[in-house]
Protein backbone atom coordinates (compact mmCIF):
# COMPACT_ATOMS: atom_id res chain seq x y z
CA UNK A 1 0.00 0.00 0.00
CA UNK A 2 1.55 3.19 -0.94
CA UNK A 3 1.11 6.26 1.46
CA UNK A 4 -0.51 9.23 -0.13
CA UNK A 5 0.76 12.59 2.05
CA UNK A 6 -1.16 15.34 1.63
CA UNK A 7 -1.23 19.31 3.08
CA UNK A 8 -3.87 21.49 3.25
CA UNK A 9 -3.78 25.30 4.08
CA UNK A 10 -6.93 26.25 6.35
CA UNK A 11 -6.49 30.44 7.43
CA UNK A 12 -6.95 29.25 10.68
CA UNK A 13 -5.35 26.18 10.89
CA UNK A 14 -2.43 24.61 9.44
CA UNK A 15 -4.07 21.00 8.55
CA UNK A 16 -1.64 17.92 7.70
CA UNK A 17 -3.73 15.06 6.91
CA UNK A 18 -2.39 11.62 5.65
CA UNK A 19 -4.81 9.93 3.49
CA UNK A 20 -3.97 6.47 2.14
CA UNK A 21 -5.67 4.75 -0.87
CA UNK A 22 -6.91 1.13 -0.24
CA UNK A 23 -7.72 -1.77 -3.07
CA UNK A 24 -9.52 -4.51 -2.28
CA UNK A 25 -11.66 -6.87 -4.44
CA UNK A 26 -10.48 -5.43 -7.87
CA UNK A 27 -11.90 -2.40 -6.90
CA UNK A 28 -9.51 1.09 -6.49
CA UNK A 29 -10.15 4.34 -4.04
CA UNK A 30 -7.16 6.89 -5.09
CA UNK A 31 -6.90 10.87 -4.28
CA UNK A 32 -7.71 10.73 -0.48
CA UNK A 33 -8.10 14.07 0.90
CA UNK A 34 -10.36 15.79 3.99
CA UNK A 35 -12.39 19.20 3.09
CA UNK A 36 -12.13 20.67 6.57
CA UNK A 37 -14.14 23.83 5.54
CA UNK A 38 -16.99 20.99 4.91
CA UNK A 39 -16.23 18.50 6.99
CA UNK A 40 -15.55 16.11 4.35
CA UNK A 41 -13.66 13.06 3.06
CA UNK A 42 -12.94 13.48 -0.82
CA UNK A 43 -12.15 11.07 -2.99
CA UNK A 44 -12.39 9.00 -6.41
CA UNK A 45 -13.13 5.24 -6.87
CA UNK A 46 -13.61 3.41 -9.41
CA UNK A 47 -14.56 -0.86 -10.21
CA UNK A 48 -14.63 -3.05 -13.28
CA UNK A 49 -18.16 -5.14 -14.22
CA UNK A 50 -20.62 -3.05 -12.18
CA UNK A 51 -24.15 -3.07 -13.04
CA UNK A 52 -27.83 -2.32 -12.30
CA UNK A 53 -31.19 -4.11 -13.58
CA UNK A 54 -34.35 -2.09 -12.48
CA UNK A 55 -36.07 -5.44 -13.95
CA UNK A 56 -34.77 -7.64 -11.46
CA UNK A 57 -34.08 -4.65 -8.69
CA UNK A 58 -30.43 -5.90 -8.60
CA UNK A 59 -27.45 -4.24 -8.81
CA UNK A 60 -23.49 -4.07 -7.29
CA UNK A 61 -22.53 -1.13 -5.06
CA UNK A 62 -19.24 -0.34 -3.10
CA UNK A 63 -19.21 -0.74 0.27
CA UNK A 64 -17.13 2.20 1.94
CA UNK A 65 -15.73 2.40 5.67
CA UNK A 66 -12.99 4.81 7.12
CA UNK A 67 -10.31 4.10 9.70
CA UNK A 68 -8.35 6.96 11.48
CA UNK A 69 -5.91 6.41 13.52
CA UNK A 70 -6.18 8.22 17.15
CA UNK A 71 -3.88 9.97 19.01
CA UNK A 72 -2.87 6.90 20.90
CA UNK A 73 -1.27 5.00 17.93
CA UNK A 74 -4.43 2.77 16.93
CA UNK A 75 -6.57 2.08 14.19
CA UNK A 76 -10.45 3.05 15.12
CA UNK A 77 -13.32 3.05 12.72
CA UNK A 78 -15.01 6.36 11.68
CA UNK A 79 -18.99 6.59 11.31
CA UNK A 80 -19.68 8.84 8.92
CA UNK A 81 -22.25 11.77 9.51
CA UNK A 82 -24.90 11.07 6.93
CA UNK A 83 -24.86 14.55 5.79
CA UNK A 84 -23.41 17.17 3.09
CA UNK A 85 -22.79 14.05 0.52
CA UNK A 86 -22.21 14.43 -2.86
CA UNK A 87 -21.61 11.59 -5.67
CA UNK A 88 -21.21 11.85 -9.49
CA UNK A 89 -23.89 12.30 -11.60
CA UNK A 90 -25.61 8.52 -12.44
CA UNK A 91 -24.82 6.77 -9.22
CA UNK A 92 -26.57 7.08 -5.68
CA UNK A 93 -24.96 7.03 -1.83
CA UNK A 94 -26.80 5.26 0.76
CA UNK A 95 -25.14 5.82 4.17
CA UNK A 96 -26.47 2.97 6.55
CA UNK A 97 -28.68 3.51 9.54
CA UNK A 98 -25.66 3.22 12.48
CA UNK A 99 -23.21 5.58 9.84
CA UNK A 100 -20.75 2.78 9.62
CA UNK A 101 -20.71 2.74 5.66
CA UNK A 102 -21.63 4.00 2.66
CA UNK A 103 -23.21 2.35 -0.11
CA UNK A 104 -22.28 3.75 -3.44
CA UNK A 105 -24.46 2.19 -6.85
CA UNK A 106 -25.62 2.84 -9.93
CA UNK A 107 -28.86 5.43 -10.13
CA UNK A 108 -30.27 4.03 -13.44
CA UNK A 109 -29.92 0.80 -15.33
CA UNK A 110 -26.42 -0.24 -17.11
CA UNK A 111 -23.25 -2.08 -16.97
CA UNK A 112 -19.74 -1.47 -17.36
CA UNK A 113 -16.66 0.38 -15.51
CA UNK A 114 -17.95 2.44 -12.31
CA UNK A 115 -15.80 5.44 -12.02
CA UNK A 116 -16.89 7.90 -9.95
CA UNK A 117 -14.59 11.04 -9.57
CA UNK A 118 -14.79 13.27 -6.46
CA UNK A 119 -17.26 11.38 -4.21
CA UNK A 120 -18.03 13.46 -0.74
CA UNK A 121 -19.11 12.23 1.99
CA UNK A 122 -19.85 13.69 5.43
CA UNK A 123 -17.75 12.72 8.64
CA UNK A 124 -17.06 14.31 12.08
CA UNK A 125 -15.55 17.55 12.35
CA UNK A 126 -13.38 16.18 14.77
CA UNK A 127 -11.65 14.33 12.23
CA UNK A 128 -12.25 16.36 9.54
CA UNK A 129 -10.49 19.14 11.60
CA UNK A 130 -7.80 17.18 13.79
CA UNK A 131 -4.18 15.58 13.14
CA UNK A 132 -5.12 12.16 11.83
CA UNK A 133 -4.35 9.33 9.27
CA UNK A 134 -7.34 8.39 7.20
CA UNK A 135 -7.43 4.97 5.14
CA UNK A 136 -10.81 4.78 2.61
CA UNK A 137 -11.88 0.97 2.01
CA UNK A 138 -13.97 -0.02 -0.16
CA UNK A 139 -15.22 -3.84 -0.70
CA UNK A 140 -17.59 -4.94 -4.14
CA UNK A 141 -21.03 -5.91 -3.33
CA UNK A 142 -24.26 -7.04 -4.90
CA UNK A 143 -27.78 -6.40 -3.49
CA UNK A 144 -29.99 -9.36 -3.43
CA UNK A 145 -33.52 -8.02 -2.98
CA UNK A 146 -36.18 -8.93 -0.63
CA UNK A 147 -38.56 -11.79 -2.12
CA UNK A 148 -39.24 -15.58 -1.63
CA UNK A 149 -37.05 -17.70 -3.13
CA UNK A 150 -36.41 -22.01 -2.95
CA UNK A 151 -34.40 -23.59 -0.67
CA UNK A 152 -33.17 -26.89 -1.35
CA UNK A 153 -33.17 -29.07 -4.63
CA UNK A 154 -33.88 -32.83 -2.92
CA UNK A 155 -31.11 -34.19 -5.17
CA UNK A 156 -27.82 -32.82 -3.32
CA UNK A 157 -26.54 -34.16 -0.45
CA UNK A 158 -28.49 -33.70 2.60
CA UNK A 159 -30.46 -31.20 0.77
CA UNK A 160 -33.27 -29.15 2.77
CA UNK A 161 -36.32 -31.06 2.01
CA UNK A 162 -39.78 -30.69 -0.79
CA UNK A 163 -38.60 -27.41 -2.42
CA UNK A 164 -39.50 -24.69 0.65
CA UNK A 165 -40.43 -21.71 -0.32
CA UNK A 166 -39.56 -18.56 1.81
CA UNK A 167 -42.70 -16.53 1.22
CA UNK A 168 -42.35 -14.09 3.72
CA UNK A 169 -39.92 -12.67 6.55
CA UNK A 170 -42.05 -14.73 9.18
CA UNK A 171 -41.58 -17.86 11.04
CA UNK A 172 -40.06 -20.88 8.49
CA UNK A 173 -41.38 -24.14 9.41
CA UNK A 174 -40.76 -27.98 8.03
CA UNK A 175 -37.02 -27.08 7.28
CA UNK A 176 -35.63 -31.08 7.29
CA UNK A 177 -33.00 -32.84 6.33
CA UNK A 178 -31.18 -35.83 7.33
CA UNK A 179 -29.05 -34.51 10.09
CA UNK A 180 -31.70 -31.78 11.21
CA UNK A 181 -35.19 -34.07 11.20
CA UNK A 182 -36.89 -30.82 11.99
CA UNK A 183 -35.89 -26.60 11.95
CA UNK A 184 -38.29 -23.80 13.05
CA UNK A 185 -36.38 -20.87 11.85
CA UNK A 186 -37.84 -17.39 13.41
CA UNK A 187 -36.04 -13.93 12.14
CA UNK A 188 -34.17 -12.68 13.87
CA UNK A 189 -32.41 -15.49 12.18
CA UNK A 190 -31.69 -14.16 8.64
CA UNK A 191 -33.97 -16.62 6.93
CA UNK A 192 -32.61 -14.52 3.37
CA UNK A 193 -36.21 -13.61 2.67
CA UNK A 194 -35.35 -9.77 3.33
CA UNK A 195 -32.80 -7.96 1.22
CA UNK A 196 -29.23 -7.55 1.98
CA UNK A 197 -26.16 -6.85 0.04
CA UNK A 198 -23.15 -9.90 -0.66
CA UNK A 199 -19.61 -9.50 -0.81
CA UNK A 200 -19.16 -10.22 -4.83
CA UNK A 201 -16.35 -11.98 -4.07
CA UNK A 202 -14.34 -13.74 -0.95
CA UNK A 203 -11.91 -11.76 0.64
CA UNK A 204 -8.85 -11.09 -1.16
CA UNK A 205 -5.19 -11.19 0.01
CA UNK A 206 -5.29 -7.65 -1.27
CA UNK A 207 -8.12 -6.67 1.58
CA UNK A 208 -6.53 -9.25 4.07
CA UNK A 209 -3.08 -7.44 3.92
CA UNK A 210 -5.10 -3.87 4.10
CA UNK A 211 -7.20 -5.31 7.52
CA UNK A 212 -4.18 -6.23 8.77
CA UNK A 213 -2.17 -3.19 8.35
CA UNK A 214 -4.88 -1.36 10.70
CA UNK A 215 -4.04 -3.59 13.49
CA UNK A 216 -1.83 -2.54 16.96
CA UNK A 217 1.00 -5.08 17.80
CA UNK A 218 -0.92 -7.60 19.74
CA UNK A 219 -3.89 -7.72 17.36
CA UNK A 220 -1.56 -9.08 14.89
CA UNK A 221 -0.29 -11.99 16.86
CA UNK A 222 -3.91 -13.17 17.17
CA UNK A 223 -4.70 -12.99 13.19
CA UNK A 224 -1.62 -14.22 11.81
CA UNK A 225 0.34 -17.35 12.28
CA UNK A 226 3.88 -16.18 12.47
CA UNK A 227 4.99 -12.98 15.04
CA UNK A 228 4.72 -9.65 13.74
CA UNK A 229 8.53 -9.04 14.60
CA UNK A 230 9.33 -12.08 12.63
CA UNK A 231 11.97 -11.54 9.85
CA UNK A 232 11.15 -9.93 6.81
CA UNK A 233 9.55 -12.11 4.25
CA UNK A 234 7.85 -14.60 6.52
CA UNK A 235 4.52 -15.39 5.62
CA UNK A 236 1.70 -13.86 7.33
CA UNK A 237 -1.00 -16.96 7.88
CA UNK A 238 0.85 -20.55 7.05
CA UNK A 239 4.41 -21.57 6.92
CA UNK A 240 3.67 -23.68 4.02
CA UNK A 241 4.64 -22.91 0.61
CA UNK A 242 2.20 -24.64 -1.56
CA UNK A 243 -1.25 -22.92 -1.93
CA UNK A 244 -0.14 -19.38 -3.05
CA UNK A 245 0.01 -17.79 0.33
CA UNK A 246 1.15 -14.38 -0.77
CA UNK A 247 1.17 -12.17 2.57
CA UNK A 248 4.31 -11.51 4.30
CA UNK A 249 5.48 -9.35 6.68
CA UNK A 250 7.23 -6.11 4.99
CA UNK A 251 8.95 -4.28 7.81
CA UNK A 252 9.04 -6.08 10.98
CA UNK A 253 7.08 -5.23 14.14
CA UNK A 254 8.38 -4.67 17.20
CA UNK A 255 7.49 -6.29 20.77
CA UNK A 256 8.90 -4.11 22.66
CA UNK A 257 7.55 -0.69 21.60
CA UNK A 258 4.47 -2.81 20.66
CA UNK A 259 5.12 -1.36 17.22
CA UNK A 260 2.87 -3.35 14.36
CA UNK A 261 4.47 -4.87 11.22
CA UNK A 262 3.65 -3.71 7.85
CA UNK A 263 2.26 -6.25 5.77
CA UNK A 264 2.51 -6.67 1.79
CA UNK A 265 1.85 -9.06 -0.78
CA UNK A 266 5.04 -10.23 -2.54
CA UNK A 267 3.94 -12.89 -5.36
CA UNK A 268 7.09 -12.61 -7.47
CA UNK A 269 9.13 -12.89 -4.10
CA UNK A 270 11.64 -10.10 -5.31
CA UNK A 271 10.89 -8.41 -1.58
CA UNK A 272 9.40 -5.49 -3.59
CA UNK A 273 5.94 -5.70 -2.16
CA UNK A 274 2.74 -4.81 -3.74
CA UNK A 275 3.23 -4.79 -7.00
CA UNK A 276 1.27 -5.53 -10.29
CA UNK A 277 2.17 -9.12 -10.04
CA UNK A 278 2.01 -9.98 -6.21
CA UNK A 279 -1.55 -11.74 -6.23
CA UNK A 280 -3.22 -9.44 -4.40
CA UNK A 281 -6.23 -10.19 -6.33
CA UNK A 282 -5.81 -13.66 -5.25
CA UNK A 283 -8.74 -15.23 -2.75
CA UNK A 284 -7.01 -15.26 0.48
CA UNK A 285 -6.77 -18.79 2.04
CA UNK A 286 -5.91 -20.01 5.30
CA UNK A 287 -8.10 -18.17 7.43
CA UNK A 288 -9.66 -19.73 10.48
CA UNK A 289 -13.35 -18.27 11.57
CA UNK A 290 -11.34 -16.06 14.14
CA UNK A 291 -9.56 -14.38 11.38
CA UNK A 292 -12.64 -14.79 9.23
CA UNK A 293 -14.72 -12.72 12.34
CA UNK A 294 -12.49 -10.48 13.17
CA UNK A 295 -12.41 -9.19 9.22
CA UNK A 296 -16.23 -8.99 9.12
CA UNK A 297 -16.67 -7.51 12.09
CA UNK A 298 -13.91 -4.67 11.51
CA UNK A 299 -16.20 -4.25 7.71
CA UNK A 300 -18.74 -3.86 9.60
CA UNK A 301 -20.33 -6.65 8.01
CA UNK A 302 -21.62 -10.51 9.65
CA UNK A 303 -21.35 -13.54 8.88
CA UNK A 304 -24.00 -15.23 5.60
CA UNK A 305 -26.26 -17.97 6.59
CA UNK A 306 -27.04 -20.42 4.63
CA UNK A 307 -30.06 -19.40 3.64
CA UNK A 308 -28.92 -16.45 2.28
CA UNK A 309 -26.19 -18.83 0.54
CA UNK A 310 -29.16 -20.46 -1.54
CA UNK A 311 -31.08 -17.15 -2.11
CA UNK A 312 -27.59 -15.42 -3.39
CA UNK A 313 -27.17 -19.06 -5.89
CA UNK A 314 -30.75 -19.26 -7.23
CA UNK A 315 -32.33 -16.32 -6.84
CA UNK A 316 -36.53 -16.62 -7.24
CA UNK A 317 -36.10 -19.37 -9.80
CA UNK A 318 -37.07 -22.87 -9.12
CA UNK A 319 -34.43 -25.34 -7.90
CA UNK A 320 -32.50 -27.41 -10.56
CA UNK A 321 -31.65 -31.21 -9.54
CA UNK A 322 -27.52 -30.76 -8.70
CA UNK A 323 -27.38 -27.47 -10.03
CA UNK A 324 -24.31 -25.31 -9.25
CA UNK A 325 -24.16 -21.84 -8.79
CA UNK A 326 -24.60 -20.83 -12.34
CA UNK A 327 -28.12 -22.68 -12.35
CA UNK A 328 -27.17 -25.78 -14.35
CA UNK A 329 -26.10 -29.62 -13.20
CA UNK A 330 -23.11 -29.40 -15.55
CA UNK A 331 -19.36 -28.29 -14.96
CA UNK A 332 -16.37 -27.46 -16.62
CA UNK A 333 -14.22 -31.14 -16.32
CA UNK A 334 -10.85 -30.53 -18.39
CA UNK A 335 -8.06 -29.05 -16.17
CA UNK A 336 -7.15 -25.11 -16.55
CA UNK A 337 -4.39 -23.46 -17.20
CA UNK A 338 -2.66 -20.53 -15.94
CA UNK A 339 -1.70 -17.42 -17.55
CA UNK A 340 -0.31 -14.27 -15.74
CA UNK A 341 -0.44 -15.85 -12.04
CA UNK A 342 -0.14 -12.95 -9.82
CA UNK A 343 -0.82 -10.13 -12.14
CA UNK A 344 -3.88 -8.12 -12.11
CA UNK A 345 -5.07 -9.63 -15.07
CA UNK A 346 -4.79 -13.29 -14.29
CA UNK A 347 -6.44 -15.27 -16.28
CA UNK A 348 -6.60 -19.12 -17.63
CA UNK A 349 -6.83 -21.06 -20.58
CA UNK A 350 -8.82 -24.31 -21.32
CA UNK A 351 -12.14 -23.11 -20.40
CA UNK A 352 -14.88 -25.05 -21.43
CA UNK A 353 -16.76 -24.00 -25.11
CA UNK A 354 -20.08 -26.05 -23.87
CA UNK A 355 -22.65 -23.41 -22.94
CA UNK A 356 -24.30 -25.40 -20.34
CA UNK A 357 -21.12 -26.02 -18.26
CA UNK A 358 -19.98 -23.74 -16.02
CA UNK A 359 -16.62 -23.10 -15.41
CA UNK A 360 -15.01 -23.38 -11.69
CA UNK A 361 -11.95 -23.86 -9.88
CA UNK A 362 -12.29 -27.53 -8.05
CA UNK A 363 -10.06 -30.42 -7.74
CA UNK A 364 -10.60 -31.61 -11.68
CA UNK A 365 -10.32 -28.21 -13.38
CA UNK A 366 -7.26 -26.64 -11.07
CA UNK A 367 -4.45 -25.72 -12.49
CA UNK A 368 -2.48 -28.09 -10.39
CA UNK A 369 0.41 -28.89 -12.31
CA UNK A 370 1.42 -25.29 -11.91
CA UNK A 371 1.76 -25.21 -8.12
CA UNK A 372 1.54 -28.97 -7.49
CA UNK A 373 -1.14 -28.20 -5.01
CA UNK A 374 -4.90 -27.01 -4.86
CA UNK A 375 -4.89 -23.42 -5.57
CA UNK A 376 -7.18 -20.38 -5.33
CA UNK A 377 -7.34 -17.78 -7.94
CA UNK A 378 -8.28 -14.22 -8.81
CA UNK A 379 -11.52 -13.51 -7.67
CA UNK A 380 -13.74 -12.94 -11.15
CA UNK A 381 -11.49 -14.81 -12.72
CA UNK A 382 -13.88 -16.65 -15.19
CA UNK A 383 -15.75 -12.96 -15.76
CA UNK A 384 -15.28 -11.04 -18.75
CA UNK A 385 -17.07 -8.58 -21.08
CA UNK A 386 -18.23 -11.46 -22.78
CA UNK A 387 -19.08 -14.23 -20.19
CA UNK A 388 -23.00 -14.78 -19.62
CA UNK A 389 -24.02 -16.21 -16.12
CA UNK A 390 -22.75 -19.52 -17.28
CA UNK A 391 -19.33 -19.31 -18.81
CA UNK A 392 -18.50 -16.93 -15.73
CA UNK A 393 -19.42 -19.54 -12.82
CA UNK A 394 -21.68 -16.39 -11.59
CA UNK A 395 -24.74 -17.13 -9.08
CA UNK A 396 -28.36 -15.54 -10.25
CA UNK A 397 -27.48 -12.33 -8.81
CA UNK A 398 -23.96 -11.75 -9.95
CA UNK A 399 -22.05 -13.08 -6.72
CA UNK A 400 -18.99 -14.67 -8.51
CA UNK A 401 -17.05 -18.40 -6.47
CA UNK A 402 -20.24 -19.35 -5.07
CA UNK A 403 -19.59 -22.79 -6.51
CA UNK A 404 -15.80 -23.54 -6.28
CA UNK A 405 -12.51 -21.91 -5.33
CA UNK A 406 -12.47 -21.77 -1.41
CA UNK A 407 -14.94 -23.11 0.77
CA UNK A 408 -17.48 -20.74 1.88
CA UNK A 409 -18.53 -20.72 6.24
CA UNK A 410 -22.24 -20.10 6.66
CA UNK A 411 -23.93 -19.83 9.81
CA UNK A 412 -26.23 -23.11 9.63
CA UNK A 413 -29.67 -23.74 10.72
CA UNK A 414 -28.64 -26.99 11.79
CA UNK A 415 -28.01 -26.98 15.09
CA UNK A 416 -29.05 -24.32 18.01
CA UNK A 417 -25.73 -22.67 18.44
CA UNK A 418 -26.13 -21.59 14.99
CA UNK A 419 -30.11 -21.07 14.70
CA UNK A 420 -29.29 -18.10 18.40
CA UNK A 421 -27.32 -15.75 15.42
CA UNK A 422 -29.77 -12.65 14.86
CA UNK A 423 -27.78 -11.47 12.14
CA UNK A 424 -25.76 -8.62 13.81
CA UNK A 425 -23.52 -6.42 11.64
CA UNK A 426 -19.58 -6.08 12.49
CA UNK A 427 -19.16 -2.40 14.59
CA UNK A 428 -15.94 -1.43 12.74
CA UNK A 429 -13.62 -2.34 15.90
CA UNK A 430 -12.26 -5.20 17.38
CA UNK A 431 -10.65 -6.10 20.79
CA UNK A 432 -7.49 -5.85 22.13
CA UNK A 433 -6.59 -9.15 21.35
CA UNK A 434 -7.89 -9.42 17.72
CA UNK A 435 -11.29 -10.75 18.47
CA UNK A 436 -14.70 -9.72 16.34
CA UNK A 437 -18.17 -11.17 16.09
CA UNK A 438 -21.03 -10.71 19.30
CA UNK A 439 -22.19 -13.38 21.61
CA UNK A 440 -25.20 -14.16 18.73
CA UNK A 441 -21.99 -15.28 16.19
CA UNK A 442 -21.26 -18.64 16.14
CA UNK A 443 -18.46 -19.37 18.75
CA UNK A 444 -18.73 -15.63 20.01
CA UNK A 445 -16.89 -14.66 16.78
CA UNK A 446 -14.24 -17.00 17.28
CA UNK A 447 -13.25 -14.75 20.82
CA UNK A 448 -11.78 -18.44 22.11
CA UNK A 449 -10.68 -19.00 18.85
CA UNK A 450 -11.19 -22.91 19.55
CA UNK A 451 -15.04 -22.56 19.10
CA UNK A 452 -16.89 -22.33 15.16
CA UNK A 453 -20.23 -24.41 16.81
CA UNK A 454 -23.00 -23.08 14.65
CA UNK A 455 -21.00 -22.90 11.13
CA UNK A 456 -20.70 -25.00 8.43
CA UNK A 457 -18.81 -25.07 4.89
CA UNK A 458 -20.53 -24.79 1.62
CA UNK A 459 -19.29 -24.43 -2.42
CA UNK A 460 -16.89 -26.61 -2.63
CA UNK A 461 -13.19 -25.67 -3.10
CA UNK A 462 -10.34 -26.17 -5.29
CA UNK A 463 -9.70 -29.40 -3.27
CA UNK A 464 -12.67 -31.35 -3.82
CA UNK A 465 -14.83 -32.94 -6.56
CA UNK A 466 -17.72 -31.00 -8.25
CA UNK A 467 -20.76 -32.80 -5.79
CA UNK A 468 -18.99 -30.49 -2.99
CA UNK A 469 -20.23 -27.41 -5.19
CA UNK A 470 -23.91 -27.85 -5.49
CA UNK A 471 -25.93 -25.85 -4.08
CA UNK A 472 -27.74 -27.41 -1.81
CA UNK A 473 -25.51 -29.81 -0.92
CA UNK A 474 -25.30 -30.19 2.91
CA UNK A 475 -22.84 -33.07 3.98
CA UNK A 476 -23.15 -33.44 7.89
CA UNK A 477 -19.26 -33.92 7.81
CA UNK A 478 -19.17 -30.12 6.70
CA UNK A 479 -20.76 -29.05 10.20
CA UNK A 480 -18.11 -27.52 12.53
CA UNK A 481 -18.61 -29.07 15.74
CA UNK A 482 -14.67 -29.34 16.80
CA UNK A 483 -12.00 -26.24 17.31
CA UNK A 484 -12.08 -24.39 14.16
CA UNK A 485 -8.07 -23.03 14.95
CA UNK A 486 -6.20 -24.09 12.16
CA UNK A 487 -5.74 -22.31 8.96
CA UNK A 488 -6.47 -24.24 6.16
CA UNK A 489 -5.24 -23.76 2.46
CA UNK A 490 -8.77 -23.93 1.04
CA UNK A 491 -11.01 -22.10 3.36
CA UNK A 492 -11.92 -18.58 3.29
CA UNK A 493 -15.21 -16.49 3.23
CA UNK A 494 -17.35 -13.68 2.57
CA UNK A 495 -19.58 -11.55 4.52
CA UNK A 496 -23.26 -9.78 4.27
CA UNK A 497 -24.54 -6.52 5.29
CA UNK A 498 -27.79 -7.01 7.13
Amino acid sequence: MKRIVKHFFNPLIILFVFCTQAIANGITVSNVSVLPNSNQVQFDITWDNSWRSDILQNWDAAWVFVKYRDVDGSWKHLNFTGINNAVPAGYKDSVTADNRGVFLYRAVSGNGTASLTGVKLGIPAAQAFGVYDLKVFAIEMVYVPTGQFFAGDRESTNSLASFVDFTSPATVNGISAVFAPLVIVSPPFPTGYSNFYCMKYEISQGAYRDFLNTLTYLQQTGRTANLPNSPVGTNALTNATAGRPYIEIAVPGNSGTNTPAVYGCDANNNNSYNEAADGEWVACNYLNWADLAAYLTWACLAPMTELQYEKVCRGPLQPVGSEFAWGTAQVASVGYALNNGGFTNEFLTGLSSNPNEGNANYLTTNPNPVFNAAVPLRNGIFATATSNRISSGGSFYGVMEMSGNLWERVVTIANPEGRAFDGSNGTGNISSLGFGGFSTWPGSGGVNNNNALGLMYRGGSSNFGSSEMQVSTRTPSNIITNPDNVRYIDQCGRGVRN
